[in-house]
């Protein structure tokens, strides 16, 4: 990684997928590297079998 676990903490945001499912935090030094490890695609709407319901 390459930003300090301080810098990282005070500069850090969520990242989710297309549907709004959490993926990781990513901070302004990470955040490329940390979103390479997903497909290129995840961010956009896509398509699912099954209705995805919220954790009651």
């Amino acid at each position: 990684m390459t930003c300090d676990f301080d810098y990282h903490r005070a500069n850090r945001s969520a990242q989710y997928d297309g549907l709004g499912i959490f993926l990781t935090y990513t901070c302004p030094k990470c955040h490329r590297e940390k979103m390479a490890g997903f497909r290129a695609d995840i961010r956009d709407r896509y398509e699912t079998d099954e209705p995805i319901e919220d954790e009651a």
